[in-house]
């Protein structure tokens, strides 16, 4: 710390510098305002002695101070001078050295003084009194700033001799930097006041001893004694000239000095913070970080390298090298922090600040720690250059990024890092596995850490967010689901899950992850022994789990039909969409539950062990798909406003309704599909198939090809069409006509084929007890034909699946086939290239199933004896005429 105090006289009895002086501080710096101080100096005098006849010399009287100073609010200090030869008989120039002690201040001190006065009296004769009274003091950076009225004398005889300045430069420096870079930094700030006419007193601070500054950062110390008494800037008359300083702050950054270095980048923060013209001037901005020296910042930021001498055993000399090293980072980072914020977007993805990036990372990890807004800082600027290109490909070149982890997981920018990170490898197209920034031993490392923060929600954001980029389902999964799925089910136990938001982050991370890792996630989630106490009456954590996505669903979800265009609706349906998401992996999970019970093999405890807890969860599911199934009509309802779904008779929705576009695009209602469909699956119930039929209107509404919805849609009217009277509705609707065209699209298309291939097959599976429907009930020449014209068109490509399924359609065709009227227009043409299609995947059939083969046997058999008899039937009717 390095002081200078500094006394501005007055020039008349009716005038004082101080307004003056307060006017200049806050017009340049809108310094912060701090508590008001008070100094006090009593000076006495001791009675001069009658001298005797044996004095050889004669003495000098002594003097006795009594000081309070701001610093000590608590003590006061009494310095007594000894007494001293008037003149030195040795010729030597040493002073008297005074006596000091401390004494309370207040009534103590006051005591004190009335004691010299009064019974101490003939002793001490009281001089001088000099006070200062309800100081201001003022904040600037790292600088302080304390200034008042000096006043003589007591009552109203006071007279104001002038006002007494002390500015002090409160960073933690060696001895030579206070004799340096304190002082220039003092002294430069008072010139850029332009207080003029004053006398400066400087005081350093206490001696020092050990490594310093040069030896922290690794450099020779610099013997330019030259530059060090140097002024920072020539006396330009006034401080008015903001821009004239700066450019004296940034020559020092030419100077071989390290001191100037730091002088200079002290005194550019200084400026930067409090000017707001500077701050706001883009080409100012980017001509100081042009002016700033990259390699002086790398040369602060690797003090976090420096290892001090072992042999030093000092706790005081290790303390302040701790300090020493805290307040060179903080600066390096505080400068970049500062830049980083005010630079203009596009210069952030400068190299300058990219390669900063492995010392900044390094300054986190130091033991002991940096203070933590200094670390903060240094997430901030991680997270601001994680965003731009030159600044990701510096942050994935860092070769271990677990050894950051336990420094930046309990900080939420500091996860961010992560998320954008990854984001911005996604965005340019890069295949981020390959990267050295390895997600899966990030992710192990964020959730292996311990202890837990006690808010979570940062940290199952970062996960959630950063499975995003990871590839899907994979043979072997990655070593971190098992404990991050640990982590989700105390997660519900804590306290903070009762925060709305909490929960939020915490479901939306399972959802993620069930998503992503849909045959492994669930299985290790759902058959976790974890418990919420250890007595009899606990329950699984995995069942409060389930348990607590029932409740919010039946919670939320009516809710929603109210106002479903308002933000907090949308924020609602994210949230349920990713319960529901959790419910359909549970409900998958349940489904092969039985094999898992009877595979000898597996040691796996399947969840739920205790036949009540499943129950309940039967229950609760069952009653939430009824809720559901409401929903999802009430919101088909809405969005159509009564107009019908279907023109004439091309079975093709009405694709104009915007309302309904955004019903498909809904990932809400997206999810309450996908549970349906498979519940339906498994809920033999009548009541429940009952209510499922009230949606084939919205079903064949919602219907659109390579839309995400189809899956759903089509595993849902599966299920449906079971119960016959269903059927009739979905003809009614021109559902048949819908399944066909889709069918067609997807069958006469190589890449669709594959892609669809899951719809392909439900669509089969359909054809034919919707076909024996429409057979019985007398409607197979309306039908019929349509589908046979589509059919005619198969070739014998594709690979052994889709050729069972075309083999599938061509039996349909032909029960269809036989049961039209033989007067039916075009009946007889369709013949021909039935036929032909028979015999191409019957010469295809290589490798199908032998009961396809028999099947496509018979068939060519049937159309073949049809067109022998249609040949002869031909003959014959030319014999007759």
């Amino acid at each position: 710390m390095s002081t200078n105090i500094h006394f501005l006289p007055t020039t008349s009895a009716d005038s004082s510098p101080l307004p003056d002086l307060i006017n200049r501080l806050t017009t340049y710096y809108n310094p912060s305002v701090l508590p008001r101080w008070s100094l006090r100096q009593s000076l006495f005098r001791s009675t001069p002695a009658r001298p005797t006849a044996n004095d050889e010399q004669k003495s000098s009287p002594r003097s006795l101070q009594i000081v309070s100073l701001p610093d000590y609010p608590n003590d006061s200090h009494v310095a007594i001078t000894p007494s001293a030869p008037a003149t030195p008989l040795d010729n030597t120039s040493n002073e008297p050295v005074a006596t000091v002690v401390s004494i309370p201040s207040g009534p103590s001190t006051d005591e004190f003084i009335q004691l010299l006065t009064s019974k101490l009296g003939p002793l001490w004769q009281q001089r001088q009194l000099l006070t200062v009274v309800d100081g201001s003091t003022f904040e600037v950076g790292d600088i302080r700033i304390r200034a008042g009225e000096l006043r003589q004398g007591l009552g109203g005889s006071q007279l104001v001799r002038g006002v007494v300045v002390e500015v002090t430069h409160k960073g933690r420096v060696d001895e030579k930097l206070d004799r340096t870079a304190g002082e220039k930094l003092i002294k430069a700030f008072w010139e850029e006041l332009g207080m003029k006419g004053g006398r400066e007193f400087t005081a350093t601070g206490s001696e020092r001893t050990g490594d310093g500054f040069e030896d922290i950062l690794a450099t020779p110390p610099e013997s330019d004694t030259t530059n060090s008494d140097q002024s920072l800037s020539e006396d330009r008359g006034t401080a008015e000239a903001p821009l004239e300083n700066l450019d004296q702050v940034l020559d020092y950054f030419e100077e071989d000095s390290d001191v100037s270095k730091f002088v200079a980048l002290a005194r550019l923060k200084a400026i930067l913070d409090n000017k707001r013209e500077l701050r706001e001037d883009p080409e100012v901005i980017t001509r100081c970080w042009a002016a700033v020296p990259a390699r002086f910042l790398d040369r602060l930021l690797r003090a976090a390298n420096y290892k001090a001498d072992e042999r030093v055993t000092d706790r005081t000399v290790l303390v302040r090298r701790i300090t020493d090293r805290d307040y060179m980072i903080g600066y390096a980072v505080a400068i970049v922090h500062t830049f980083v914020n005010l630079l203009p977007e596009a210069s952030r993805n400068d190299k300058k600040f990219a390669r900063r990036i492995e010392g900044l990372l390094n300054a986190l990890t130091i033991s002991p720690p940096l203070p933590s807004d200094t670390q903060l800082q240094i997430l901030r600027v991680l997270l601001t250059l994680a965003s731009t290109h030159h600044g990701t490909a510096a942050l994935l070149k860092v070769p271990d990024w677990t050894k950051f982890v336990p420094f930046i997981r309990d900080y939420e920018d500091g996860l961010k890092i992560f998320e954008y990170t990854c984001a911005i490898v996604a965005l340019e197209a890069a295949d981020i596995t390959t990267q050295p920034l390895q997600l899966h031993e990030t992710i192990y490392s964020l959730v292996n850490e311990s202890p837990q923060p006690a808010d979570s929600t940062p940290l199952f954001q970062c996960i959630a967010n950063m499975i995003r980029f990871i590839p899907k389902e994979t043979s072997t999964p990655p070593n971190w689901l098992a404990p991050v799925a640990r982590l989700l089910l105390r997660s519900i136990t804590a306290s903070s899950f009762k925060s709305q938001e909490n929960k939020r982050a915490i479901v939306h991370a399972g959802a993620s992850l069930v998503r992503t890792y849909p045959k492994h996630f669930p299985i290790i989630l759902f058959s976790s022994e974890l418990r919420d106490g250890s007595g009899a009456t606990s329950k699984p954590l995995c069942w409060l789990f389930v348990q607590d996505q029932l409740k919010d669903i039946q919670t939320w979800i009516p809710s929603l039909a109210g106002k479903p265009d308002s933000p907090e609706c949308d924020r609602n349906s994210t949230r349920l969409a990713d319960s529901y998401d959790i419910l359909t992996a549970f409900m998958g999970f349940l489904v092969q539950m039985e094999d898992i019970r009877h595979d000898s093999d597996s040691d796996l405890q399947v969840f739920p062990n205790d036949p009540n807890l499943l129950c309940l969860v039967e229950e609760g599911l069952s009653s939430t798909c009824s809720l559901t199934i409401k929903h999802l009509c009430k919101s088909y309802d809405t969005a159509t406003a009564g107009t019908s779904l279907i023109e004439g008779s091309t079975g093709v929705p009405v694709s104009s309704n915007t309302d309904l576009f955004h019903i498909r695009e809904n990932r809400l209602i997206l999810a309450q599909l996908r549970m349906l469909a498979l519940w339906l699956r498994e809920d033999r119930g009548e009541k429940i198939h009952e209510e499922a039929a009230d949606m084939m209107v919205l079903l064949l509404g919602l219907y659109y090809p390579q839309d995400e919805t189809r899956w759903p849609i089509l595993a849902v009217l599966e299920q449906l069409i079971l119960n016959e009277s269903n059927i009739d509705s979905l003809l009614h609707n021109n559902g048949w006509e819908t399944l066909v065209n889709d069918f067609s699209s997807i069958i006469h298309s190589p890449s669709a084929q594959v892609e669809s291939f899951e719809c392909l097959e439900l669509i089969v599976d359909m054809l034919a007890p919707v076909a024996n429907h429409i057979i019985k009930s007398g409607a197979a020449s309306r039908y019929g034909m349509e589908f046979i014209g589509v059919v005619c068109t198969f070739d014998a490509n594709g690979s052994r699946d889709v050729l069972e399924m075309k083999c599938a359609a061509l039996f349909v065709a032909v029960h269809f086939y036989f049961k039209i009227p033989a007067d039916v227009k075009g009946k007889r043409k369709a013949l021909k290239p039935l036929l032909k299609v028979t015999r191409m995947l019957l010469a295809a059939s290589g490798e199908l199933e032998d009961a396809t083969k028999n099947e496509l046997e018979h068939s060519m058999e049937a159309l073949t004896r049809v067109q022998e008899n249609s040949a002869q039937m031909m003959v014959a009717n030319l014999s007759l005429s």
